[in-house]
């Protein structure tokens, strides 16, 4: 058979010896005669698979334990609405800067949650307003930049 690769953002390409071993275990997870995706969430095989996928991912990315994990189904796009959520709390504002289709979604997903404190820049149809708004986030990542050097 000959393979396909998927370049796309999202799912990619993953090893067959992958493939193979999640076919197998879809059907009959560790011998256990039902499928992980049937044990119950709070059975101690589902347990012991939440955790081990949690302490890996600490262990990959260095998450201290002061920090909360969550593992949440939706793609990106689910972000547009999660960072909102989460940052446009007690008054905080945000800028976004329209530059086409994909923060055309994120804006519109955060007016949502917060049409008051989401302010949009940058009409991509606008060309002057464009290049204030570059200049705009060329000094906002030098001014970043300047105060991680200083950090060390």
């Amino acid at each position: 058979m000959s393979r396909v690769f998927n370049f796309c953002a999202g799912p990619a390409a993953l090893p067959e010896t992958v493939l193979e071993r999640a076919g197998k275990e879809l059907a009959n997870w560790h011998e256990k005669g039902l499928s992980i995706m049937e044990m119950s969430h709070r059975s101690k095989d589902y347990v012991g698979v939440a955790e081990k996928a949690e302490q890996d991912l600490r262990d990959l990315m260095n998450i201290p334990d002061n920090y909360k994990v969550l593992f949440m189904q939706g793609g990106a796009s689910s972000q547009f609405t999660m960072v909102p959520m989460n940052l446009l709390r007690g008054g905080n504002k945000a800028d976004y800067i329209n530059t086409g289709q994909w923060s055309i979604k994120a804006i519109a997903e955060a007016a949502i949650v917060a049409c008051e404190q989401c302010h949009e820049h940058c009409n991509k149809h606008d060309d002057a307003h464009c290049k204030r708004c570059a200049t705009m986030c060329e000094e906002m990542i030098a001014d970043v930049k300047k105060a991680l050097t200083e950090m060390g």
